[in-house]
């Protein structure tokens, strides 16, 4: 089939108006008559030397053919075979589902088999490759089944595939960790089926360690389709197997010298019988922040169960070298020989210009009432903001130092400063950053064992247009430059045609 993708060239046919009218209007030449005498001439009535009349119609020929050919060459021709392909509609399974589901495999793989039929299977996974019905039952092939699901990427990636107004079934669980990311405006038409998993518990090792009475203390999590939960349980250090009142089997060794415990199903995890140190260096002016510091952290050492030891130092020469944190609650420099330590300081900024506030505290924690911020430090800290205020200032930020981090803030720990040494979550804020600097846990740490789920309403993205729809795909073959090495091949002959009809004509002429 002949098509064209840029008709509107059309329109330049109308130039073969112009050599038609050159060609029809000629103008004769005249002819030379040998008198002896222009007195023997009577004086007649002067004709018109011209006439309309076709001439040279050959070169007229040459040169509408070789406008035409410009004409429809630049309008696009292409020509498209008959056969065309037709984009199938996808059904798209998420590799989760190979998993046991509560209403048995045999549900996802009846629903495959009706959505089957005149389209295509494809694993919602990278790259989106295809498969067969007996492929979702082959327990022997792991590669699909290892792969970590995320619905709202992989679907942004889908709707960039197919154009807007495909067809997709999609096949997934209902687990909440694979909702990540901002919800994606899609412009496929998406039928989304969802499977829950079993009803099943995971478990989890969050950490290990010594507390100061040296028993084996830990920090385990369970997971479940309803929520997470914590617990924590007390081992002797001794080698042997232990059960908590949870029902948990414990198995504790030694590892290198070092307690190690296992939960049934997982690896061994080497306690740490570490102790904490931290020191808190203030100015003259500051000495009642440090108590409130000291206060804080000796609350979420009793709450955590860990070895920690506070030190308070007035000069900064007696601070210990084997410190883990340092509070720096002044505005002096820190100490150059600090800069490649794996320690973490928290300190106030280098200048101690202080304003007026009048806002309260965005944090990631959730308290009964707002923090309220009164004063705050003009100097801008540097670094990744971790707080902010209500008019989005920062109040905390992490800037990488050497091997540790130095965490600036903006404010005091003073009542007439804002409400944050007062409150109960205040522990609970420098509990987290001890966490995340000095004991390597990050946020949650469940990873896979996280099996929550969430409302199957949350996980529909929303509705936009990307382009228009093109549900037939065709593979056409174009003309454009075969139909310009034509007009350019018929140029040069009309060119030499021209020339030699005009030689012929001035010798005769001539002659």
């Amino acid at each position: 089939m002949f098509q064209l993708l840029q008709p509107f060239w059309l329109f330049s046919l109308l130039g073969l108006a112009i050599p038609v009218a050159i060609h029809l209007w000629n103008r004769k030449r005249g002819r030379r008559i040998r008198v002896g005498s222009i007195a023997l001439l009577q004086e007649t009535q002067s004709r018109r030397m011209s006439s309309i009349r076709l001439t040279e119609p050959d070169l007229l020929l040459l040169r509408c053919l070789l406008l035409a050919l410009l004409a429809v060459g630049l309008a696009g021709p292409q020509w498209t075979g008959s056969n065309k392909e037709v984009q199938k509609d996808w059904v798209l399974v998420s590799p989760e589902l190979r998993e046991p589901l509560r209403d048995s495999m045999s549900l996802v793989r009846r629903t495959v088999d009706s959505l089957a039929p005149g389209k295509e299977l494809r694993w919602f996974a990278g790259d989106f490759p295809a498969f067969s019905p007996e492929e979702l039952i082959d327990t022997t092939n792991t590669v699909m089944a290892s792969t970590a699901p995320e619905y709202w990427s992989l679907l942004q990636e889908v709707d960039e595939q197919l154009p807007s107004g495909a067809s997709v079934y999609l096949l997934t669980g209902e687990q909440l960790r694979a909702v990540r990311g901002e919800r994606p405006a899609v412009g496929v038409e998406l039928k989304w089926l969802s499977f829950a998993m079993a009803d099943s518990a995971r478990r989890w090792v969050r950490e290990a360690f010594v507390d100061p009475s040296d028993s084996l203390r830990v920090v385990w999590g369970e997971s479940r389709p309803d929520g997470n939960r914590l617990h924590t349980a007390a081992l002797s250090p001794t080698p042997g197997t232990y059960s908590d009142p949870e029902g948990s089997t414990w198995r504790v060794s030694r590892e290198n010298g070092l307690p190690a415990v296992q939960l049934e199903g997982s690896r061994p995890l080497r306690a740490d019988t570490a102790t904490t140190l931290i020191s808190l260096y203030h100015s003259p002016a500051y000495s009642a922040d440090t108590r409130y510091v000291q206060v804080a952290i000796l609350a979420a050492a009793r709450y955590t169960g860990r070895k920690i030891a506070v030190q308070t130092v007035l000069q900064a020469s007696n601070i210990n070298l084997a410190a883990d944190w340092v509070f720096w609650l002044s505005h002096e420099p820190i100490p150059a020989g600090w800069a490649g330590r794996q320690t973490a300081f928290f300190r106030y900024p280098l200048s101690d210009s202080a304003r007026e506030a009048d806002t309260w505290l965005e944090w990631p924690l959730v308290t009964a009432r707002p923090l309220r911020v009164y004063r705050q430090f003009t100097t801008v800290p540097p670094g990744v903001i971790l707080w902010r205020d209500g008019y989005g200032h920062p109040v905390l930020t992490a800037q990488r130092n050497g091997k540790g981090n130095v965490y600036y803030f903006s404010g005091r720990f003073d009542p007439q400063w804002n409400d944050l040494a007062w409150n109960e979550a205040f522990p609970e804020a420098l509990l987290a950053l001890l966490q995340a600097e000095v004991f390597g846990l990050k946020s949650g740490g469940i990873g896979a064992a996280d099996v929550r789920l969430v409302d199957a309403r949350q996980l529909l993205p929303r509705q936009g247009s990307r382009k228009a729809a093109a549900p037939v795909r065709e593979n056409g073959v174009p003309l454009r430059e075969p139909l310009l090495m034509a007009a350019v091949l018929l140029f040069g002959m009309e060119r030499w045609l021209s020339h030699r009809q005009h030689t012929q004509t001035t010798k005769r002429v001539t002659a």
